[in-house]
């Protein structure tokens, strides 16, 4: 069986030749990939490619909303936030770069810094752009224009690569993961308690133009020729709202209506969703199901999360597609063995039936990489391969 059929039918919770194996970010079969530049991930690379089923990885130009990082970061944006207000510097000091963003918008001065160090695949934020709770009446001043024409023409031929191999992933922000991030994770949380109308007045915000953005996205992916239900949208920022973070109100305050919503425009198009949120998920997993999203990853184990992959697949796992839950931290730090255990343990709780994409739950982001790891991600994938059979 190819690996887009596998990815399909696992997303259509039934059962296939074996377990769906996909190693997220390290996208084997993208050249523009981080991974893929760095020579010393060319031997696990060649693994990936050789041993998994590949979620090829990619950006669609869909909000003018978001943290400065994802300019910083390479990302591909379409933002109609006008050259004027915006000016950016950048200076290096030692093995850093530094990149300082200056919103000049008609209600006041926004400033943020971000920090991306060689051979470390993030951006740190030094400095938010936003501080106090007026400064969200600055940030939304910015005129923003009706979308215009994009230009999709990268991915559909990215796709058309792809063919068999498996499936096109592009990640989207949900509102909570813009607005979240423009401010320190502490200031945020405080806000969002103890003022929660404006907060939920910005994600309104927020959600209206992503909105909109997305629908002109979708319709443009049509004229140039992408074909969406060979798509799998990951939808990133609900773990903003979970616990020890917020408490479970918040989440469905916060998250579900605005993410279901994105998902029902998604389906009509004949995608697939995959709702994307670390850490602690017992207490929103209902909330998760509302969604009505296809899949759920990256369900973390306890104690970084706190639910038994097995729990998650009894309550949700004859409606989402589950994908995880191999910690990176595992692959990097622990033993032949333990990984080995870890990895039958995970295939033994969610394999019946079907549904079911084994996963690390993120991935390296230092070089050189290490002889371990790369170790490590042998013996997952050939442990995978060997007990993930029907």
């Amino acid at each position: 069986m190819k690996s887009r059929q596998r990815l399909l039918k696992a997303l259509e919770l039934k059962q296939t030749d074996r377990i769906g194996i996909n190693c997220g970010e390290l996208n084997s079969l993208d050249p523009d990939n981080w991974y893929n530049k760095q020579p010393s991930y060319k031997p696990l690379m060649d693994l990936v490619c050789q041993n998994s089923d590949c979620l090829c990885m990619d950006s669609l130009p869909v909000s003018p909303f978001g943290n400065a990082a994802d300019a910083v970061a390479g990302r591909k944006t379409d933002s109609d936030k006008s050259n004027e207000f915006i000016t950016t510097g950048n200076w290096r000091k030692g093995s850093s770069q530094f990149t300082q963003t200056i919103y000049r918008t008609p209600k006041g001065t926004l400033k943020t810094v971000h920090r991306t160090d060689d051979n470390i695949y993030t951006v740190w934020t030094i400095e938010h752009l936003l501080k106090t709770v007026d400064d969200i009446d600055k940030y939304i001043s910015i005129p923003i224009a009706t979308p215009g024409r994009f230009d999709l023409s990268d991915f559909a031929e990215k796709q058309k690569k792809l063919a068999d191999s498996g499936l096109m992933m592009p990640s989207l922000s949900d509102p909570i993961c813009e607005v979240a991030e423009l401010f320190e994770m502490g200031q945020f949380l405080v806000l969002a308690m103890t003022e929660t109308a404006k907060i939920k007045y910005f994600l309104d915000f927020v959600h209206e133009h992503q909105m909109t953005y997305l629908k002109a996205v979708l319709k443009a992916g049509n004229k140039a020729g992408i074909d969406w239900t060979q798509t799998l949208f990951r939808i990133c920022g609900p773990e903003y709202a979970t616990e020890p973070y917020l408490p479970p109100q918040y989440f469905a305050n916060f998250v579900t209506p605005y993410v279901k919503k994105m998902t029902e425009i998604i389906h009509q198009f004949g995608a697939k969703v995959r709702f994307h949120c670390h850490g602690r998920i017992a207490a929103a997993l209902d909330e998760i199901a509302k969604t009505n999203a296809d899949a759920l990853d990256p369900i973390e184990p306890p104690p970084d999360g706190d639910m038994e992959l097995s729990e998650v697949k009894k309550r949700i796992g004859d409606r989402m597609c589950l994908f995880g839950n191999i910690e990176v931290k595992l692959l990097e730090h622990g033993s032949t063995d333990e990984v080995r255990k870890f990895t039958i343990d995970a295939i033994n709780q969610a394999k019946a039936g079907g549904g079911f994409v084994i996963m690390p739950t993120a991935a390296p982001i230092g070089s050189p990489l290490a002889k371990k790891t790369l170790q490590n991600y042998k013996t997952f994938i050939q442990t995978a391969l060997k007990n993930g059979k029907y």
